[in-house]
C-alpha cells in the first residue's frame, strides 16, 4: 500500500505544478488577447493630437499584433508541453487510483472479517484479491501513461505541421515580396531611364566632370567586366574623325579605352561600349579611344663616359629588362642621392613574388651590392658589352596610383640633366584647360632626341598590363593618371616629361606604342609620397 500511496502522491505534486503554469499561461494569453482586441480603442485616449495620427495609430495597431502574437505563442507553448491536458489528466487518474484503492481496503477489510481464521482456500483467495487490485492499479497507470505519450506524439506533429506551414508561408511572402521588389526596381530604371532627359552638357564644365567622375566610380568594374577589348576609362572632351578634333571644349564624356573597336562580340560580354552612361537623371554620352594594349613601358648611353645623363636605360643586373633613369633628387633630412624611376623597374623581382611595396631601409646605406646597371642588359651592344653599375634598389612602391622606385646612387655617377634637355626641378600641375593644346617632351630611349607630344587627358583611369621578366603578366586598373599623345616606346618606364618651359609634369610608366599613346604618374602624385627635391 506504501507504493500505491506514493504513486498517488506523485500524480497529485506534478497535477499541482501543472495545473500552476496552465492557468498562469491561459491567464496571460487571454489578457494579452483581451488587451490586442482594445487596442484600436485604446489609441485614440492617448492620441492627443492629429500630427502624425495615422504613425500613431499604426504603432498602436502594431502592439496590438505583438500581443495577440505573443498570447498565441503561449497558448502553442502549452499545447506543446501539454500543461493543461496533463493537469486535467493527472487529476482524474489521481481520483481514479484514489477511489480503486480506498474500495479494496474495505473490500479486504470486508474479506478479512468474513474469512476469519484463515484456511489456506481463504488465505488463497485474499491473495488473489490483492494481485487483481495491483494488476488493475498498475493497468490505471499504463493506461495514462500511454495517453501522455499518444498526446504528446501528436502535439510534436501538429507542432511540425505548423511550423512547415509557417516556413512554407514565409517563403512565398518572400518570394512574392522579391518579385514585387524586381518589377518596382524595373519600374525604376524605366522611370529613371524616361527621366534621364537633363542633357550634362547644360551644366558648367567643372560640374559636368564631377558627376562624369561619380559616374565611372560607380560603373567601372561593371565595365571592365562587360565591355569587350576593355582597356580604361576616362573624362574627356569628344573628339571627331580621324583627326580626332574636339567637338567642343566645355564639354565632356565618358571615353573608354578599348584595344581596338568591335562589331561581333565575344560570348561573355554582354555589351559593346554603350553609347550613354545614365546617371542621376542625367544622359552622359560617350566616346570610344583606340589605344591597343597598354603595356609597361631612353637613350641608352651606351659608350657614355663618366655620370649618365637622366633619360638613359638602366635595368636589374641578371634581368633582362629595361627602363629609364628619370630623376636624381634628394628625400627630406636625408643627404643620400637617389635615382628615381619605376617600381617595375627597379623591383622585377619582388613583383614577381607579389611584394608591391618596399619600404626605405634605415639609414642611408642598404649595404647590398649595386645591383641598378646602365645600359640595360637588353641595350648591351658588342661595341659596349658590359653595363656600368650606378647603384642599389633601395624603395619603392606600386599600387593604382603609383609606380615609383628609388635607387642609392652619387651625383658622379649620375648626371643632373636630362641629355640634350635641361635641369628641371619645378613641378607643373595639369588642368582640364590643357587637353590637347600642352605641348610637351621627354628624352627618347633609343636616340636621345627629345621626343614631342601633347596632354591629352589630365584624369584616366586604364587598364596596364605589367609583362614580368619571368614570361607571367600582372594587371593593374589605374586611376588619377595623365593620358599623353606621344610616340612613346617599350621601355620608357621611368622617363621624366616636361612641359615647353621646362616644368616636371610626371613620369611614363605605361605605354600603347602602335597608336602613339604614353600615360604618366603626375610628379604631383609623386611628391606627395616622397617630398623629393630635385638635385
Amino acid at each position: 500500500m506504501k507504493v500505491i500511496d506514493n504513486k498517488i502522491e506523485w500524480y497529485y505534486a506534478y497535477g499541482k505544478e501543472k495545473g500552476y503554469w496552465a492557468r498562469k499561461l491561459r491567464s496571460i494569453a487571454i489578457c494579452l488577447f483581451i488587451i490586442s482586441t482594445l487596442m484600436p480603442l485604446i489609441a485614440y485616449f492617448f492620441i492627443e493630437t492629429d500630427e502624425n495620427k495615422d504613425v500613431q495609430l499604426t504603432t498602436f495597431l502594431y502592439l496590438g499584433y505583438l500581443a495577440a502574437g505573443i498570447g498565441g505563442g503561449l497558448l502553442l507553448f502549452d499545447k506543446y508541453y501539454g500543461f493543461t491536458n496533463s493537469w486535467v489528466r493527472f487529476v482524474m487518474t489521481r481520483m481514479d487510483l484514489t477511489n480503486m484503492r480506498n474500495t479494496f481496503v474495505q473490500r479486504w477489510q470486508s474479506n478479512l472479517l468474513t474469512n476469519t481464521p484463515l484456511t489456506p482456500i481463504t488465505f488463497a483467495y485474499m491473495i488473489d484479491s490483492l494481485i487483481v487490485f495491483q494488476n488493475g492499479f498498475n493497468e490505471l497507470v499504463r493506461t495514462e501513461t500511454e495517453a501522455w505519450s499518444k498526446e504528446f506524439q501528436q502535439g510534436l506533429a501538429e507542432l511540425m505541421s505548423a511550423l512547415k506551414t509557417q516556413s512554407d508561408t514565409i517563403k512565398s511572402e518572400i518570394d512574392r515580396k522579391r518579385q514585387v521588389e524586381i518589377r518596382q526596381q524595373e519600374n525604376e530604371k524605366d522611370k529613371t531611364k524616361s527621366a534621364a532627359l537633363i542633357d550634362i552638357h547644360s551644366l558648367p564644365s567643372e560640374e559636368q566632370k564631377t558627376i562624369i567622375n561619380q559616374a565611372i566610380i560607380q560603373n567601372m568594374d561593371t565595365w571592365e567586366t562587360t565591355i569587350q577589348n576593355y582597356t580604361g576609362v576616362a573624362i574627356a572632351n569628344k573628339l571627331t574623325g580621324n583627326t580626332q578634333a574636339v567637338v567642343d571644349e566645355n564639354a565632356y564624356c565618358i571615353q573608354f579605352y578599348v584595344t581596338q573597336k568591335v562589331t561581333n562580340l565575344t560570348p561573355g560580354t554582354t555589351s559593346s561600349v554603350p553609347t550613354e552612361v545614365l546617371y542621376q537623371g542625367y544622359s552622359i554620352p560617350t566616346d570610344v579611344l583606340e589605344t591597343g594594349i597598354i603595356e609597361s613601358g631612353n637613350f641608352t648611353g651606351v659608350g657614355i663616359n663618366g655620370p649618365r645623363p637622366l633619360g638613359c636605360s638602366i635595368g636589374k643586373s641578371g634581368i633582362k629588362a629595361v627602363g629609364t633613369l628619370g630623376l636624381r633628387v634628394q628625400l627630406p633630412d636625408d643627404k643620400q642621392v637617389y635615382g628615381l624611376s619605376c617600381y617595375h623597374v627597379l623591383f622585377p623581382t619582388e613583383m614577381a613574388n607579389g611584394i608591391f611595396q618596399i619600404p626605405k631601409p634605415n639609414g642611408t646605406s642598404t649595404g647590398k651590392m649595386k645591383d641598378v646597371i646602365s645600359p640595360s642588359e637588353i641595350d648591351l651592344t658588342p661595341a659596349f658589352p658590359s653595363p656600368v653599375f650606378i647603384g642599389t634598389a633601395s624603395h619603392g612602391i606600386f599600387n593604382n596610383k603609383l609606380d615609383i622606385g628609388l635607387f642609392t646612387t652619387t651625383r658622379a655617377e649620375i648626371d643632373q640633366k636630362i641629355y640634350t634637355m635641361p635641369f628641371a626641378d619645378q613641378i607643373h600641375d595639369a588642368t582640364s584647360e590643357e587637353e590637347k593644346k600642352l605641348k610637351v617632351k621627354f628624352c627618347g630611349r633609343t636616340s636621345g632626341a627629345a621626343c614631342e607630344g601633347v596632354l591629352f587627358n589630365k584624369d584616366a583611369s586604364p587598364k596596364i598590363g605589367f609583362r614580368l621578366y619571368t614570361g607571367n603578366r600582372i594587371v593593374q586598373v589605374f586611376s588619377e593618371v595623365i593620358q599623353l599623345k606621344i610616340c612613346a616606346k617599350k621601355g620608357d618606364s621611368g622617363a621624366v616629361v616636361l612641359t615647353e618651359d621646362n616644368k616636371l609634369l610626371g613620369m611614363i610608366f605605361a605605354v600603347a606604342e602602335d597608336e602613339g599613346y604614353a600615360w604618366i604618374i603626375p610628379m604631383r602624385s609623386i611628391y606627395n609620397n616622397i617630398y623629393f627635391t630635385a638635385v
